[in-house]
Parts: structure tokens; sequence; C-alpha cells
């Protein structure tokens, strides 16, 4: 898997920097551009559009490649602010009320998740599962935020999805790990269509019936 996760990492900063350069889909530059977006209820009841972007972006020697990474930048209508101690190599997820989720960077490792609470500054960590590698596929979280969803690979080459709570990390479902015919790296991120109901990547997969199982999983009550 090191050449996949090599062509992975490579993928993901092109992807990156497209990200960068127009996050909106306007061809203008990233320094103008604010890549998340989305308007959540606080606990006072009152609504407020945050938007996030990566800024102080660098460029990090990492053995095989050089790492894009950056700080994150959260405006509001009250102004800006950079969230302190805080390096990622992707746009976060921003998830009500008033949450930020992202990837923790850190010499070259990505072993931590980060979440942020928007409106009291507090942040708490979680330390990433062994089996998942954000450089082939990113993680996502849940609209409750309760659970996270992503796609763990194997040594020889092999895909499955899994489901673990949040954030302590317990299976909630997996997949067996199932064959892949190549195709671009890294994976796309999981789309949840609702708290119980997950969407995984499933292009690259080389049998159509698992195409199909990943295509809608449904987690129960």
């Amino acid at each position: 898997m090191n050449q996949a996760r090599a062509l992975g990492i490579s993928c993901l900063l092109v992807a990156l920097y497209f990200s960068l350069v127009s996050c909106t889909g306007e061809r203008k530059t990233w320094m103008k551009s604010w890549c998340t977006a989305s308007t959540m209820t606080g606990s006072d009841g009152k609504q407020q559009r945050y938007e996030t972007r990566l800024v102080d972006i660098r460029m990090e020697d990492c053995e095989v490649i050089l790492q894009r990474v950056g700080k994150v930048e959260v405006r509001t209508a009250s102004g800006t602010r950079i969230i302190p101690g805080l390096i990622t190599v992707q746009e976060p997820q921003l998830i009500p009320p008033k949450t930020l989720f992202c990837l923790h960077y850190e010499r070259c490792e990505i072993k931590r998740f980060v979440h942020y609470d928007l409106e009291s500054g507090k942040t708490t960590e979680a330390i990433i599962p062994d089996d998942l590698d954000p450089y082939l596929g990113p993680p996502s979280l849940s609209p409750s935020a309760k659970k996270i969803a992503y796609i763990a690979f194997d040594r020889e080459g092999g895909a499955g999805y899994r489901v673990r709570s949040y954030p302590r990390l317990q299976l909630v479902k997996a997949s067996p790990m199932r064959p892949v015919h190549g195709g671009d790296v890294p994976w796309g991120e999981p789309e949840w269509l609702s708290e119980q109901t997950v969407r995984f990547d499933s292009e690259n997969l080389a049998e159509e019936a698992d195409k199909r199982e990943w295509n809608r999983v449904e987690l129960g009550p």
C-alpha cells in the first residue's frame, strides 16, 4: 500500500490546490474565497453564518512528497479569527450546532481528529483509528457529530467501509475487505444522507454487488 499511499498523497495535494484556488466554484484566488459555509443556531437560539478557509499555507518536506498545510480561519458577521494551535491538510466540516471538525496535522503525520466548539472555543481530540489512512480516504462526521465514517485499506489493496461512534470510536458497522480495480486515490469522502444512512465512494470497487451495497448503508436505529 506504500505506492498507493504516495499516489494518494499526490492526488490529495492536487485536489487541495484546486480547492484553494477556487473553493466557491468561481474564478478567484484562494485568498478571497471561503471554502466551507454553514448557517447554524447556537445555544442562545440565534442563527449565525460561519465560513472557513485555510490560510498561512506552507509546504513541508515529508520525505517522498511536499505536504501543503495551513491554519483554519473562521469568519462570522462579527469578524474573523484563526483557530489556535490547529494545522490541517483538508477543509474542515461545519456541523450544527457550531461545531468544526477536521484532521490535526503535526510533523508530517495525521494522528488526531479535532472537534472545535465555535461558540465556546473548546477543543476536544480523538485518536485516529489504526485502520484509517486519511491520505487514501478522508473521514466524514455524521450530522449529529456522534458517528464517523471512512474507508479502511489493507496491505493486499482491499477496501472496506467503517462506521464508528465519535469520539469513543467504538465500531458501529463494518464491511469485509473488498477487491478493488485500482482507479483514482484518494477515495471520496463518505456522504451522510441522514444520521442513520451513509453513502461510501464505490467507484474503485471491482464487484457491482459491492458497489450497490456501498451506495446506501443503513445503520439501523
